[in-house]
């Protein structure tokens, strides 16, 4: 639906929403961050513009047919998601800045001249983990009934809805966080670490090591038919590509060529499991999720909080232990049955998460919106100095790359799934692991080189 006339206010709006990626950009360059670089700060914005910025304007004027259909039609909520927006981008600038400033630190992404590649006890340990890794992936799927990427390819597109669930939000097997840092979370990081040292030492085991990480990885991004993990995979690769070759710069021609290149798997995918009939379907559709998909469901929060539910005051936030006497809200899941309440009644549990703030909304208003987001640009900055403790090497690599598409989540989702941040402290841990057995190995050869 495109609207016929413009108001002044219409006029307002897109002159704003110009001029703010400027004045974003000169804010950030005055705090010394810097953009198109493989750092955990400039990514998260680029995140934030591509997903939850740019498609409020063709939600704005009703541009997205199938968006505007379910119902996204009021100017005014519209609007609170682009002021919500902004200010949290602006504040997560400035909670960069602050902490840049209190820890001194400049490039996030300095991993300084090479110190070394893999030394075979870290290249075992890698192996062990991609090994325990696949070992996992096995008892996952032992657990579930059916894979949703079969049953897309044999039964269709609806069919696998469910068998999606039951692999996802509805999983019965106990434990899915833990199988999801073997699954996913660790096999994507042997991956980078693995492609770092290829680029660096292509011998033959790091080629059939990268090989069966790289294949692997694909695999469990795509066994639950989402698109975007797989996406997040090559994404990944790029970037350590970068790091290893640009010195973590990111062209603006290799990320055009990155977003061309990703357009064919999608059309394939989305006509294989999502049903779409045509290419120009497919693509129309890739736009939408892509660019709306992700910001639609904050202007559904802003209409079910306070309006059909009371502000949450923390229920979706983890409580461990039970010690806080409120009972855990499932936000993404409830909205998203408020949203799609046939889902609900077919026994697909699905879920609608949005940019960060959506759920500081949903818990504590607007106060929510304007106090927390720059602490969580402090912290996040913060936590990713974390990089700083592994050693110059194809492991640090891959724990940056790791670090930068985490972090992007919070373009895609809540605060809750990094409090506490149960996947840093694992693969960081794992991280930590590789790390000590090459420096063990790495004074032995110096103290050799010393003696003689």
């Amino acid at each position: 639906m495109v609207t016929d006339t413009f108001s002044f206010i219409d006029i307002g709006f897109v002159l704003i929403y110009c001029i703010f990626p400027l004045l974003l950009y000169v804010l950030m360059r005055a705090v010394g961050l810097r953009l198109f670089v493989a750092e955990v700060p400039a990514f998260l914005i680029l995140a934030i513009f591509a997903f939850d910025y740019v498609g409020i304007l063709p939600l704005y004027f009703g541009w997205d047919d199938y968006r505007h259909a379910m119902g996204v039609q009021d100017r005014s909520l519209i609007w609170q998601i682009y002021l919500y927006t902004t200010y949290s981008m602006v504040s997560l600038v400035a909670g960069f800045g602050v902490a840049r400033h209190l820890l001194g630190f400049g490039s996030l992404n300095d991993v300084g001249a090479m110190r070394r590649g893999l030394v075979l006890p870290e290249k075992s340990v890698v192996a062990a983990l991609l090994g325990i890794c696949l070992a996992v992936t096995a008892l996952y799927l032992s657990k579930v009934p059916s894979v949703a990427l079969f049953v897309a390819v044999t039964d269709g597109g609806k069919e696998a809805a469910t068998a999606r669930s039951l692999m996802g939000n509805d999983f019965q097997g106990g434990g899915a966080h833990w199988y999801k840092v073997f699954t996913g979370d660790l096999l994507s990081l042997l991956a980078f670490v693995l492609f770092a040292e290829w680029l660096l030492h292509k011998g033959k085991w790091t080629t059939v090591l990268l090989a069966v990480a790289v294949i692997a990885a694909s695999f469990t991004a795509l066994m639950t038919t989402a698109k975007a993990p797989f996406v997040w995979l090559m994404v990944g690769l790029v970037l350590t590509y970068c790091l290893v070759r640009k010195e973590g710069q990111l062209p603006l021609r290799t990320l055009i060529i990155l977003g061309a290149v990703s357009f064919i798997p999608l059309v394939i995918f989305y006509q294989l499991y999502m049903g779409v009939e045509s290419i120009p379907a497919a693509i129309k559709s890739i736009f939408s999720r892509s660019f709306t998909g992700q910001i639609m469901p904050a202007y559904f929060y802003l209409e079910y909080f306070p309006a059909y539910h009371d502000f949450l005051m923390g229920a979706s936030m983890p409580n461990p232990g039970g010690l806080l006497p409120v009972d855990h809200y499932r936000l993404t899941v409830e909205v998203m049955n408020w949203i799609k309440p046939d889902m609900f009644e077919k026994g697909v549990v699905g879920s609608a998460p949005t940019i960060f703030w959506g759920e500081l909304y949903a818990n504590f208003g607007v106060a929510g919106v304007a106090i927390v987001p720059v602490f969580v640009g402090i912290l996040v900055y913060a936590m990713t100095c974390s990089a700083r403790l592994i050693a110059s090497s194809p492991v640090r690599i891959g724990f940056l790359v790791w670090l930068i598409l985490h972090y992007k989540g919070l373009a895609l989702t809540g605060v809750s799934g990094f409090m506490p941040d149960f996947y840093l402290v694992m693969v960081l841990a794992f991280t930590m692991l590789i790390n000590e057995v090459g420096k063990i190995r790495f004074r032995k050869d110096l103290g050799l080189e010393i003696q003689q």
